[in-house]
């Protein structure tokens, strides 16, 4: 009966000491796991810093290209108003001369 208790007592033990062992490395395992997470999230915010700082740069040059637009416009405008001015110059001229 004592070598049985005292089997029992030794299984338990080693039983007690696999169960500490096995949350050892399962906490260890947690926490390698939210190490890994927390670097996962540092380089999703990186990467959407990039992408917003490239974002605002992009839509600086659409906001240039834009007014550069306007810009040509108002010339092509400008331009097109002193042809049709000269044309008309020189139609009354003609007219005049005939």
């Amino acid at each position: 009966m004592r070598t049985f208790l005292q089997d029992k007592l030794n299984e338990d033990h080693i039983n007690g000491i696999k169960h500490k062992e096995k949350s050892t490395v399962l906490f260890n395992e947690v926490v390698r796991l939210g190490q890994e997470y927390e670097k996962q999230i540092e380089y999703l915010q990186s990467l959407n810093t990039n992408y917003e700082s490239r974002l605002q740069v992009l839509e600086g040059r659409l906001a240039s290209t834009e007014s550069s637009t306007l810009a040509n416009e108002k010339r092509g405008d400008l331009s097109q108003n002193i042809v049709n001015d000269m044309l008309e110059k020189l139609e009354s001229k003609i007219l005049q001369v005939d």
